[in-house]
């Protein structure tokens, strides 16, 4: 799988910067300034990278996961050259796409975070120091903290059920960015959103019904027979 790791803030400390370079392995791509901090790894595969200058460091883009295209009676793995044309764009429409993924983009000192839109990959952030630090790995965040609390309400769910209900972090005080999440980050601000996935209303009000209606109509006689 892959990773990323990074950090906003109005001062990078030298000291901040080796604790996050303990953290993780070698890096796919990296991004350091004295305000930023950007490490990306983990299989050619699913990590992906770009730049949108002739300097990655000013203005640029980086991909965790896979991300499906999917068309009429197939689907396919989006490029680094689709990646690069789809996060060009102001708004991104990665609402269009499927499969899992975390990406980031850059420019000077602004980064935007987007996660798929099942949240099926996702993204902790925490205040730290002077700044906010972010991760796809929640023991890093943690590590990056004196004390840690479990949040039992949050994960109750995730014990009882196959998926977690609901978009929490498993730790308190620690953000995660949830389903169709979009994370704005400045030195001096944090701003959070999410858009859940729900299903077309077609299916969900015409096609569902009829399909649940037909399965009770052909599990009926076995019903009888077993009864």
């Amino acid at each position: 799988m892959s990773w990323l790791l990074g950090f906003i803030g109005s001062h990078l400390s030298a000291d901040l910067a080796s604790r996050f370079q303990a953290l993780h392995p070698q890096p796919r791509c990296e991004l350091r300034s004295h305000k930023v901090y950007l490490a990306a790894g983990g299989l050619t595969e699913t990590c992906l990278h770009g730049s949108f200058s002739p300097l990655q460091t000013e203005a640029g883009w980086a991909i965790c996961g896979l991300g499906l295209e999917s068309r009429a009676h197939s689907c396919r793995f989006i490029n680094t050259a689709d990646w690069q044309q789809i996060l060009a764009a102001e708004s991104p429409p990665l609402k269009k796409l499927d499969g899992h993924f975390v990406a980031v983009k850059w420019k000077s000192d602004q980064i935007e975070c987007f996660t798929d839109q099942l949240g099926l990959r996702t993204l902790f952030l925490i205040h730290v120091d002077n700044g906010t630090a972010f991760s796809t790995r929640l023991d890093w965040i943690a590590a990056l903290r004196e004390h840690n609390e479990i949040d039992f309400a949050a994960c109750g769910s995730s014990w009882l059920t196959f998926n977690q209900i609901g978009h929490e972090a498993l730790l308190k005080n620690v953000l995660r960015l949830g389903p169709n999440g979009v994370a704005r980050l400045s030195p001096t601000s944090t701003k959070i959103q999410s858009t859940p996935w729900t299903p077309n209303p077609i299916i969900l009000n015409k096609i569902l019904p009829r399909a649940f209606a037909l399965f009770c109509i052909r599990q009926w006689p076995r019903r009888r027979i077993f009864h």
